[in-house]
């Protein structure tokens, strides 16, 4: 017999019934050597709460040690033949004191004030971590090559730093010189597992931005290019907030965050202390708790797995959901095709736990929410039904599943802050690397389980909070169980309360539909007003830089193939001044037609620096999405601010403007542009796994068309203070930023392997000398030109121009300057 819940003070609306359930029809495992999740306990692990005093480091002396180390853990996986726990080896943030956990434990900092981290890479050299399913093998590129999509991870760069000689480090007077691994033979095997750590959403000096060619190994024996140290300053200038950090290693930082380097960074101030007598009144002490959401595929044996495509057969079959899936209910849940850099695993984690619960008291909490999936967009509601008991967990067997009205919830605030503007709803889009703030009332739900669950399928998200499902159990993620007992003597107050917050509100949050001031001189000289309310005007009047950028992701090639994702601009790029930026006059930009032309289109990350902001400067980005699904951008140290949303407006001659579902792009061969609109050209890049040139596009007459209607857009929560937007296809995403550090750092995609796989720039904020726009392109030029002379054996004078005023150290120097 079951029961509807009593009211609940934030439930608009009856719960109709009691039960939502995992899907009912089992599955077999998607590849075999692999667990079936059907097979694994459902909520029968509990969370740890990360916000738990013995999941904090303790900061108060201002600096922490952090190692990264291997470790295992325990998830809630079970052997289905006997029952046992299995093990699962990871990378873990900790210290030999502590332990190597995933996720790691949270950092708590205080606004404005200054933390220090010494990072410490303690992984043993050997065999990395992930290994195919096939042959046992790691699924790192060989050393010697670049990855699968051209780009070269850490150890297959030229300018890497090593020790003289490792053997006899500790009698050598410190000397290093730069080797070209191809020749130095710089492997996991050897040196260890470089790494780098980013603190995502920080608004942090260029220096400690995570850059992904500062990585370091074990010891420090082999270090990259931009590495100027382990032990990174964090200045904390921002409101609090809930900011999280991972790894960033050039080429493999979807690898190492899969292995389990990734946690919560809390930052405080005085209105949000975390403490009960807060003057905002939010839920603190154990009414407070922090969940990591991650998807993960593990081995029968207890292991991760990830699919490798260079080495793993499953990549070709189901374990990516690229073919039909005949395990997967195919008769319910049709299987549209779906790009190999998007993964989706089977099995949900919450704090390294699988499905876990979380029991809670029938009081209001307040949850901070991490979506850190490798690729997954998140449609988040929560769903009431009975906590099972002895009596009555097995009732309703044989009856369909019946789903519950979702709850409602209130949302409190975003990725960069808490927001004046408390909005209830029962549905939250949650985009990968993003962070959401949101109050949850259990009151009067005493003996109800409610679930946190997920719609927006396992596909590649386009936009649609209701997405088909692949697998078997991943529409719901953990349960939240009401059975404590209420402890009357903790206070609760009966509303939130804004009022300290708008007192001192920075400017760039603002609550939906207003505009907050732009602080910014005029171009051209002319005088600005000191007040603009309306970001239109200011923009129209020429007060803004607008800047026209493009995400180019699964367009077909002319074979019909998609080809890679990538970044660039939808215009001509120009610099500060307005002068255009023209790809270099260098052999390899000769050989492919671009040599002294303007730089525009799709841009690796190897490309000269395109876009450079000037300090204290507003900027309005305007990206056109020319991709098949919607991409999580996330522009670092800064607040992103979404102004609109609009259709693309293509050219007449293209068959985007006619068909909605069309992703060709161009205007068909032997005619026209009609020129009402937007197309893309072809247009060559240089590829630097071979130099040769690589089909890419560039973007001809970018048009804005209408406005994206709010209701188009449910589950979205653009007002709130963020630093991850979704591009959605076909669109034009308005982002109004803030540059407030001066120095290099980069914009990309938070899909994981496609950071890896070249979806990241750097971009540039200050005065930018000719070294730092193109010292990216002249490695990669010198190793193509090195790797020339080495295949034809002779001396071949190297054509590139190189800067004589500086070195990566100089550069870096500058920038510890600037900081100071």
């Amino acid at each position: 017999m079951t029961r509807p819940p009593p009211g609940n003070k934030l439930l608009s609306v009856v719960l109709l019934a009691f039960a939502f359930s995992i899907t009912s029809n089992h599955a077999a495992p998607i590849q075999e050597g692999l667990i079936d999740p059907d097979l694994q306990p459902k909520f029968a692990t509990v969370a740890p709460n990360l916000l738990d005093e013995q999941w904090e480091w303790n900061t108060t002396s201002g600096f922490l040690e952090i190692a990264v180390q291997e470790s295992q853990v325990f998830t809630g996986l079970v052997d289905p033949t006997t029952g046992d726990p299995l093990p699962t080896p990871i990378y873990g943030y900790g210290t030999e004191d502590t332990g190597f956990t995933w996720p790691g434990k949270t950092v708590i900092a205080q606004s404005y004030q200054p933390l220090q981290i010494k990072w410490e890479n303690q992984i043993s050299p050997g065999d990395y971590l992930l290994t195919d399913l096939v042959h046992g093998e790691s699924i790192l590129p060989d050393e010697s090559s670049t990855s699968t999509s051209g780009l070269p991870w850490a150890y297959g760069l030229t300018h890497v730093t090593t020790t003289q000689n490792k053997a006899d480090k500790e009698d050598r007077k410190g000397g290093r010189k730069k080797k070209n691994n191809r020749d130095s033979g710089v492997t996991v095997e050897h040196y260890g597992v470089p790494i780098v750590p980013r603190l995502h959403g920080g608004h942090v000096a260029s220096t400690y931005e995570g850059d992904p060619e500062a990585f370091f190994g074990p010891g420090l024996d082999v270090t990259g290019s931009e590495f100027a140290g382990n032990v990174y300053t964090y200045q904390n200038q921002q409101p609090a907030t809930c900011l999280w950090f991972h790894d960033q290693t050039l080429g493999i930082s979807s690898f190492n965050i899969y292995a389990g380097l990734s946690a919560l960074y809390i930052l405080r101030d005085i209105f949000d202390t975390g403490l009960p007598d807060n003057p905002l009144h939010l839920p603190a002490g154990p009414y407070e708790a922090a969940f990591v959401i991650q998807d993960r595929m593990f081995k029968e044996n207890g292991e991760l797995y990830f699919p490798s495509s260079t080495t793993d057969a499953t990549t070709e079959a189901q374990s990516n959901a690229t073919q039909s899936n005949a395990t997967m209910h195919p008769e319910t849940h049709p299987q549209p095709a779906q790009p190999d850099y998007i993964f989706l695993g089977d099995v949900m984690t919450v704090n390294g736990k699988i499905w876990p619960k979380y029991p809670v008291e029938p009081r209001r909490y307040r949850l901070r929410l991490l979506n850190a999936c490798h690729s997954r967009f998140l449609a988040i509601q929560f769903r009431a039904e009975v906590l099972p008991t002895t009596d009555n967990q097995n009732n309703n067997n044989d009856e369909e599943p019946t789903t519950s009205v979702p709850l409602q919830f209130t949302l409190l605030g975003g990725g960069q802050g808490l927001s004046p503007e408390l909005t209830t709803r029962d549905t939250l889009l949650m985009e990968p690397s993003s962070r959401y703030d949101i109050l949850l009332d259990f009151q009067n739900l005493e003996g109800f389980r409610l679930l946190m669950t997920n719609t927006a399928g396992d596909e590649p998200f386009r936009g649609d909070t209701e997405g088909s499902f692949r697998f078997s159990s991943t529409n719901v993620i953990m349960a939240l169980d009401v059975e404590l007992e209420l402890d009357d003597s903790v206070p609760e107050y009966s509303d939130f309360d804004v009022a300290p917050l708008l007192q001192h509100l920075p400017h760039s949050h603002h609550p939906p539909g207003t505009s907050s001031p732009l602080i910014i001189t005029k171009k051209a000289g002319l005088s600005a007003p000191s007040l603009l309310g309306d970001d239109e005007e200011a923009i129209s009047e020429g007060y803004v830089r607008v800047r026209k950028l493009a995400v180019f992701g699964g367009i077909p090639s002319a074979l019909g193939d998609p080809l890679p994702p990538l970044l660039g601009t939808a215009e001509p790029a120009v610099d500060a001044h307005g002068n255009p930026i023209l790809w270099p006059d260098s052999r390899l930009y000769e050989e492919v037609g671009l040599a002294s032309l303007p730089m525009e289109g799709s841009l690796p990350w190897h490309a000269p620096i395109t876009e450079n902001p000037q300090l204290h400067e507003t900027e309005v980005w305007e990206i056109y999405s020319f991709a098949r699904e919607a991409h999580p951008i996330h522009v670092s140290s800064v607040t992103m601010e979404v102004l609109s949303r609009h259709e693309i407006r293509f050219d007449s001659g293209t068959r985007a403007a006619h068909h909605t579902s069309s992703f060709h792009f161009e205007i068909p061969m032997k005619e026209k542009p009609v020129g009402d609109g937007t197309y893309l050209e072809r247009q060559s890049l240089v590829n630097w796994a071979d130099g040769n040139a690589a089909d890419r596009f560039r973007v001809a007459n970018a048009t804005v068309g209408a406005r994206v209607p709010d209701d188009d857009l449910f589950g979205f929560s653009d007002y709130l203070p963020r630093d991850v937007v979704a591009l959605l296809p076909k669109q034009v995403t308005r982002i109004k930023m803030q540059f407030e550090q001066p120095g290099q750092f980069t914009w990309q995609s938070q899909m994981l392997s496609l950071e890896d796989q070249e979806m990241i720039r750097a971009f540039y904020v200050g005065e930018m000398s000719e070294y730092e726009a193109q010292h990216i392109e002249h490695e990669y030029e010198q190793a193509l030109n090195q790797e020339e002379q080495k295949r034809k054996g002779g001396s071949k004078k190297e054509r590139v121009k190189t800067k004589k005023d500086g070195s990566h150290k100089e550069g870096r120097q500058r920038g510890l300057r600037n900081e100071r």
